[in-house]
């Protein structure tokens, strides 16, 4: 890496809906479509149907809100030849943590129980998890890459 190199790589987590119009619009498609049959039954005579379908609604809505909070999160690990920078951004809370690169290392730890891959990066005895929105394959490609591309 010559003088003032600098290499990345960045992780988001997958988001199908990127827009609030995409989320609002699916939430009015359910209250309708849960709001015409729970009526249906509650004029039938089945008014139980009625709070169900308000508590599905209320958890859809709570799930698009939990979406949309964590919609920007993003992992960024840069190293240059002064420094090896991990930024989290999680929910709108930014973390940011510093490792020399020459001392740098990246530790790899499977759990016996479940089987799942963690990776960590550190030095001097701190150290921070990284890839935690990948699934195992992409953990190991990441692994892989790290250690060719930045020497870890």
């Amino acid at each position: 890496m010559g003088k003032g190199a600098t290499t990345s790589w960045v992780a988001y987590p997958y988001c199908s809906s990127r827009t609030d119009c995409s989320s609002r619009l699916l939430i009015w498609a359910v209250v309708v479509v849960s709001g015409v049959i729970a009526c249906g039954f509650t004029l039938a005579g089945a008014w139980l149907v009625l709070p169900f379908a308000g508590a599905e609604i209320a958890a859809l809505w709570m799930a698009l809100r939990y979406l949309r909070r964590h919609r920007g999160d993003q992992e960024r690990i840069v190293r240059n030849n002064q420094q090896l920078v991990v930024e989290r951004v999680i929910g709108g809370h930014v973390e940011h943590f510093e490792f020399h690169p020459y001392w740098a290392r990246l530790r790899i730890a499977t759990s016996v129980a479940s089987g799942d891959i963690h990776l960590f990066i550190g030095s001097h005895g701190r150290e921070v998890e990284i890839g935690r929105q990948l699934d195992g394959a992409q953990k190991k490609r990441l692994a892989v890459e790290l250690r060719k591309s930045f020497g870890l």
